[in-house]
């Protein structure tokens, strides 16, 4: 209650806040959401006399009196409220507001380092044409691991010249002292960055202001000064014998004012010697378009992005359709993307996986209940995963790791789009049976490999989900969706629905048409006796397994080729041996399971 009329509520605890709904009985989620008071926000807790009653007061004053239906319940509510504020404590990591599908306004951890860009600037650097000539070092430092947005004053200069930027992911930008002249009205534009292992580019910006000039003067003398030898000596002594002078002159004057001036006089020369130098630059590329005539430039290095202005993104090339509708029309993402995915299908041998013997196939199918059954009403082959049933202890125990499960996913995704629908197009339909998932389920391998997964899925498989089902969802599944959908897009979360076990069969008839709804979950698929018929005999996972028979046959006669829709494609002869080669290139990837 919040004020003296009690309000019957259903309250959850989560690692951020204590939220309460309003939630109808007879219903298993969790209803609407009238309030929540943040941990960070909670100053204290504390049972009240009041029977079965205490109370959170929060840093706003607001008092929020809960009432137990026993003073056991009341202590572990306590006790549990007070367990996570100390925790809550000692977490040192950002925090950032979200709202989950749920409806909870939670906070939710963030990686510092997770809006920091992946590529940084290493080092900024003048190259002179006339160094050579003039005997100064041709290439000058002025700048290193340079911040995007900061300006950094150009010096003086010449025809030929040339600013470098070195990137992070081991390409350069080159920019002539002509085209930073040309480009110095201040307008963003993008510079291509060679040899660069993806097609990228950097935003870059040119300012032209004659205020800049003594600033721009002095680092650049200070600059050649660094790299000349001469020149530095001679002002290190002058300096030297200044001020081994300066006592001298303040106690008796005199004569010791000449050697004074003398040692100032050298350190001039020395000075003028190189601002000399930098005048002639400045004077010859006022006559060759340089940055003379009094104004100097300033660079600005706004941000990096993908892909390379000179890719030409109005051609779509190879890209597949889905990559650009996943990118909505973004001819430059799409390539980014689809030139990520080619390297890990290379790297991978993604292309080759549907050829490659499978040892643990039957382990990983009998602990990890996933088949494929059934159509759904627009024709989408159907994917069903017992997630409440897997068994990573028995798994671990049969040597399957969590790198052999993502294979074996792997290898079901390019299944789905090579072997049961080869339509490149086409999008499935996945049903997660979330009966038996448990509060322990939320860590360890089985998290580690749902982490995983999706990140493949979403990366290198768009625009391959119709909608994904969540059926038979406990009271507090809400609380284990809230950490599974950190890992989801945004996309794909909308094409996600939940339902109880009250209403699981009707949302699946949604998207499937009854007939094609295994007997098991209320619908008219018979597949045989028993609650797993459709699972191991089903007509999609017995062509499967005879397709898995003939690769592991195969294994054992090298040259034998395995037809692939209508590829040969062979096998080697170790099992554990990933690299296989292909008679010809795969399909462009697919997507099993929570495809985006």
């Amino acid at each position: 209650r919040r004020t003296t009329r009690w309000k019957r509520r259903f309250v959850v605890l989560t690692a951020s806040a204590v939220h309460w709904f309003k939630r109808t009985d007879g219903h298993d989620l969790f209803g609407e959401e009238r309030g929540h008071a943040y941990l960070t926000d909670i100053v204290t807790v504390q049972l009240l006399d009041e029977p079965f009653a205490f109370e959170l007061l929060t840093s706003d004053q607001t008092r929020c009196v809960f009432r137990a239906e026993s003073e056991q319940e009341c202590d572990q509510w306590v006790t549990a409220i007070r367990a996570a504020l100390n925790k809550a404590k000692f977490n040192t990591r950002s925090l950032q507001r979200r709202t989950t599908l749920s409806g909870i306004n939670n906070l939710e951890e963030e990686d510092d380092n997770a809006n920091k860009p992946d590529v940084g600037i290493l080092l900024v650097t003048h190259n002179r044409a006339s160094a050579a000539a003039a005997g100064r070092p041709r290439e000058v430092v002025l700048a290193r691991n340079l911040q995007y947005e900061r300006v950094l004053a150009m010096p003086p200069l010449g025809l030929g010249d040339q600013i470098v930027i070195t990137v992070s992911n081991g390409g350069v930008v080159v920019l002539s002292a002509e085209n930073m002249v040309a480009l110095s009205n201040g307008a963003e534009f993008d510079c291509a960055i060679q040899d660069a292992p993806l097609p990228s580019s950097l935003v870059l910006k040119v300012l032209r202001d004659a205020s800049t000039g003594p600033t721009t003067a002095f680092r650049a003398a200070l600059a050649e000064l660094s790299h000349d030898k001469a020149g530095c000596v001679a002002v290190l002594l002058s300096a030297m014998l200044v001020l081994s002078c300066v006592p001298t002159v303040a106690m008796h004057g005199g004569d010791d004012l000449l050697v004074v001036a003398l040692a100032l006089a050298l350190a001039l020369l020395t000075v003028l010697r190189v601002r000399g130098g930098l005048s002639s630059d400045a004077q010859r590329g006022a006559g060759d378009g340089g940055s003379g005539n009094g104004a100097h430039l300033a660079l600005i290095v706004e941000a990096h992005q993908y892909t390379s202005p000179e890719a030409d993104v109005d051609e779509q090339d190879d890209i597949p359709q889905r990559f650009i509708n996943g990118c909505f029309g973004d001819m430059r993402d799409a390539r980014y993307r689809w030139e990520v995915t080619k390297r890990w299908r290379k790297a991978e041998n993604v292309d080759g996986v549907l050829a490659e013997p499978q040892p643990h196939f039957g382990t990983i199918k009998r602990y990890y209940p996933h088949f494929f059954c059934g159509r759904g009403k627009d024709g989408q082959p159907v994917y069903w995963e017992r997630v409440g049933h897997v068994d990573m202890v028995n798994l671990k125990e049969a040597g399957v790791t969590v790198d052999s499960l993502l294979r074996h996913y792997v290898f079901m995704t390019e299944y789905m789009w090579n072997v049961l629908e080869p339509d490149d197009m086409m999008k499935s339909v996945t049903v997660f049976d979330v009966d038996g998932v448990g509060i322990a389920d939320l860590g360890g391998d089985a998290v580690d490999f749902l982490k995983k997964a999706i990140k493949i899925v979403q990366e290198h498989y768009p625009e391959r989900s119709f909608a994904i089902c969540i059926i038979n969802a406990p009271s507090w599944f809400a609380v284990i969706w809230r950490l599974v959908k950190t890992f989801v897009n945004e996309v794909t979360q909308k094409k996600i629905r939940i339902h109880s076990q009250a209403t699981s069969l009707a949302g699946l008839q949604d998207v499937i048409d009854n007939e094609y709804i295994p007997r098991e979950y209320g619908g008219g698929l018979d597949c045989g006796d028993g609650p797993d018929a459709c699972r191991f005999n089903c007509p999609e996972e017995v062509a499967m397994r005879e397709f898995v028979d003939r690769i592991n046959a195969s294994s054992r006669q090298p040259h034998s080729p395995v037809s692939v829709d209508g590829e040969e494609r062979y096998a080697e002869s170790k099992f554990a041996d990933h690299r296989t080669r292909t008679a010809g290139g795969g399909a462009h990837g697919g997507g099993g399971g929570a495809a985006s």
